[in-house]
């Protein structure tokens, strides 16, 4: 699969662009603050429908304007489809694919996959748990349709239960209502978490050796924690009931639902100890470059597809030796990659590319 070409307008700094890109490597060269890592971001919310930068979307309109419009004009195996993006400063959202418009944006999601190397990566690793959940959630997204409406489901349920949870703590409501939100939350959880386990469990033991290689021998394991525990090792089923009524009167004095999987986390541990805690944040870098390498060859192997790769400044942010494994990595891959950098000969890549020049919003290909 590739992105044959893309269309921004009052998007970041770009006020209107129109580009058409290689099928194999386009690199965007340029100083900092012209608009490299916006042109990513801009593929990556076409490919996910959200930004891997920020949760405001009205941070990314062109300070002035309404709204911004961004169009992909995508190939895969030989069938060509577009999908179309317009977020309005008000909130409105609307999407098209192939010109008809999509109910509901999450529709889009895994029709183009992607998977992003960028200095926010690192969070993966040092950031909170829910770094770690949208790892997981949007890697399993584009692989499984059916558990992005589960998790959609159980989001939906949980906001409910929460709800309730305030009335009944305000002597507004029973909390005998409580029952039959705790069963439909059960219900969608269990799915969401077994789904997560189980892809946790593969992508580990490609984690494993691609860590083994970028650090010359180090030990990364990956674990799913359910409130703390490995899940491999607990009766999902009744440690997700238990955990649930054991939490209702603290939920209840709280307003909001405590347990869940929208609490849980993927334990990093490197040479048994854990990462996010214990780690460099060199030996961290490494971490995240080897989940998400692992999250290339995870969506490539299970789809027989290969998802656009996108890295922004990557090699600034490695040691000489892990960026030289990188590229050669990369040189290996039969996947359209965008890259920015802001000098060309740190690069080492081979085989055929185009370089972009990126200037003040205004990108021009050298041809």
């Amino acid at each position: 699969m590739f992105l044959r070409g893309l269309t921004l307008r009052n998007f970041r700094n770009y006020r209107g662009q129109s580009l058409t890109f290689n099928k194999s490597v386009n690199i965007l060269v340029g100083g900092n603050a012209q608009g490299k890592t916006n042109l990513l971001e801009a593929i990556y919310c076409l490919c996910t429908c959200k930004s891997h930068r920020t949760h405001r979307d009205e941070e990314m309109i062109l300070s002035g304007e309404q709204g911004f419009y961004l169009k992909g004009k995508f190939e895969s195996d030989g069938d060509h489809f577009d999908i179309e993006l317009v977020n309005l400063l008000d909130g409105r959202k609307r999407a098209r694919f192939n010109g008809k418009s999509v109910e509901r944006l999450s529709d889009l999601i895994g029709i183009a996959k992607v998977v992003i190397f960028s200095p926010e990566s690192l969070q993966i690793v040092k950031g909170a748990p829910a770094e770690r959940r949208k790892f997981l959630d949007i890697l399993i997204s584009q692989l499984d349709r059916v558990y992005l409406h589960d998790l959609q489901s159980y989001q939906a349920v949980l906001r409910q239960r929460n709800e309730l949870l305030k009335q009944i703590r305000d002597g507004m409501a029973d909390s005998d209502l409580l029952t039959i939100w705790d069963e439909q939350l059960l219900d969608y959880g269990l799915k969401v978490v077994e789904r997560r386990l189980a892809v946790v469990d593969r992508i580990a033991s490609y984690a494993r050796e691609i860590h083994s290689e970028l650090s010359g021998g180090e030990s990364l394991n990956l674990t799913y924690l359910v409130n703390g525990y490995d899940a491999s090792n607990v009766k999902l089923k009744e440690l997700l009931t238990s955990s649930l009524e054991e939490a209702r009167e603290y939920d209840i004095t709280r307003g909001s639902t405590s347990v869940g999987p929208h609490r849980d986390d993927l334990g990093i541990y490197l040479n048994g100890v854990d990462a996010r805690r214990f780690c460099s944040q060199g030996q961290q870098r490494t971490i995240s470059l080897s989940l998400r390498i692992s999250e290339y060859r995870m969506i490539k192997d299970e789809t027989g597809k290969n998802p656009l790769i996108l890295l922004d400044d990557v090699a600034s942010e490695l040691d000489s030796t892990r960026a030289s494994l990188l590229y050669e990595m990369l040189n290996e891959v039969d996947a359209q990659i965008f890259l920015t950098t802001t000098h060309l000969d740190e690069l080492a890549i081979s085989g055929e590319f185009d370089i972009f020049d990126v200037i003040e919003g205004t990108v021009k290909c050298r041809g």
